[in-house]
């Protein structure tokens, strides 16, 4: 460990970004994917549901078996998942298990180099919490595949069919809005790929802070640094913590109700050290000894012992 306290926080928060960099790079990876993905949803919509509905001069008719085909669409994204998604989603597991494996980069230079094998090692219980197998498959009724069932992508476009079939669009117009909608505009992007950026940037965060988690509890770690640099759009939450110390209680205990948290009325439930500043957090957690808190900041150290009656680690 560097002797000097402000070159050590330097020296992580460098290795956090190189994280914060590596996840975006892999968003890229993941969105190039979903963007073949959008337009061979598009296709088998074509083939597999607009193909089979009633038109009369043009005009997609306002009928009772147009509206049952609806039904049909759910079969089509059944097909989707399992044809084509299917192909997606193993570059977007890879993507998170090589930020999972940056993780360790935290940690080097530390004693207990075993204990550092060992962990970085072992991804069962990465695995576990996001639902897929050894082999990289994903588990029905898992984070992961609920992300692939993307439903709110599929009730949308349920809407959009509902809406077209009942205002009488002629088959050209039917067919943009549900173009427009799966593969997106010159200015928008498609859904699908819009509902993965919504949550995929989350994932990959909350998949490197579990991992980051596993090195805590394999090492017996209590105190950490907030790391990260402060940039312009820097939340006020963040921007106050950055390069400072904390205790493992005292975040969990305190953060929930720090009045600079965002978010605190969408009933999204919040874990401190993970979800950290919240959506779309840059900043990362590093695990340390107590010994390396007291060099750091020794009274902040001795005010919340006092505090939490003892802190070990």
């Amino acid at each position: 460990m560097p002797n000097n306290p402000q070159t050590l926080i330097a020296d992580l928060s460098k290795k956090a970004d190189r994280i914060t960099d590596a996840i975006e790079r892999k968003e890229a990876t993941v969105d190039r994917a979903l963007y073949v993905a959008e337009r061979d949803l598009f296709a088998l919509i074509v083939e597999q549901f607009i193909s089979r509905l009633s038109i009369r001069d043009g005009i997609v008719e306002n009928t009772a078996a147009n509206l049952t085909i609806l039904s049909q669409l759910d079969r089509v994204f059944d097909q989707f998942q399992r044809e084509i998604l299917g192909g997606a989603m193993p570059v977007f597991v890879d993507s998170l298990f090589e930020v999972v494996a940056m993780t360790g980069e935290l940690y080097t230079g530390m004693e207990a180099a075993t204990v550092l094998e060992s962990i970085t090692k072992d991804n069962a219980v990465i695995r576990a919490a996001i639902g897929v197998d050894n082999a990289g498959n994903v588990l029905r009724g898992t984070v992961l595949w609920d992300l692939s069932n993307a439903a709110p992508v599929r009730d949308g476009l349920k809407n959009v069919v509902l809406k077209a079939i009942q205002s009488g669009d002629t088959l050209q117009a039917f067919t943009k809005s549900v173009k427009d909608y799966v593969t997106g505009t010159p200015g928008t992007q498609g859904r699908l790929r819009s509902y993965y950026r919504t949550y995929a940037y989350d994932l990959f965060n909350q998949v490197q802070e579990a991992k980051n988690e596993q090195f805590r509890r394999g090492l017996d770690l209590q105190w950490f640094i907030y790391v990260g640099d402060v940039i312009k759009d820097s939340r006020e939450f963040c921007a106050r913590k950055a390069g400072k110390i904390f205790a493992v209680e005292e975040a969990d205990k305190e953060w929930p109700n720090d009045p600079t948290l965002i978010g605190k009325s969408s009933g999204i439930p919040y874990t401190p050290r993970i979800d950290r500043g919240r959506w779309n957090c840059r900043h990362r957690i590093r695990y340390i000894s107590r010994e390396m808190a007291e060099q750091i900041d020794p009274a902040k150290v001795k005010r919340i012992q006092e505090k939490y009656g003892g802190i070990g680690g």
